[in-house]
């Protein structure tokens, strides 16, 4: 196997690495609910759980999530091992299969993710949702930059 796609399960290994422990020490060391100031009235660590998606939507679809986020996996692994892709797409979609796989890893054993990043002006988040949004606003850069309008 090429070093390109070792290194994109290197980098989402990292990636689920540092959620994983991050949410660890949050579920440790702040009480649910509890927010703790690091920039008064704009950056806050807050420990909320999510039993939904994004925003809190679809509270009831656990087990949905579960499933889209396992074919997510599958689907991302089989392109990884079936193409090649540039430094650029390789980060991002190491980024993306990361931040699936931590908040994957939450749903199955704890029933919910666990959220904590708050900004106050937007919902409460973790290191894994940073990562699959920065992937994700990556590759649509990306392909923005280097998109050629057909020739007639």
């Amino acid at each position: 196997m090429e070093i390109k796609k070792i290194s994109v399960f290197i980098l989402a290994l990292i990636i689920v690495i540092i959620d994983q422990c991050s949410k660890w020490l949050i579920r440790q060391k702040i009480p649910l609910n509890k927010s703790i100031p690091i920039i008064d009235k704009f950056v806050y660590i807050t420990h909320v759980t999510n039993v939904g998606a994004a925003f809190g939507m679809f509270p009831n679809g656990k087990l949905f999530f579960i499933l889209i986020s396992t074919i997510s996996i599958a689907a991302i692994t089989i392109l990884i091992l079936k193409f090649s892709f540039n430094l650029i797409l390789t980060i991002s979609i190491g980024l993306i299969l990361g931040g699936i796989s931590g908040n994957l890893i939450d749903r199955i054993f704890l029933g919910s993710v666990t959220d904590f990043i708050d900004l106050k002006f937007f919902s409460v988040f973790n290191i894994a949702d940073s990562s699959i949004t920065i992937g994700t606003i990556i590759i649509l850069l990306y392909y923005i930059a280097t998109w050629k309008k057909p020739s007639k």
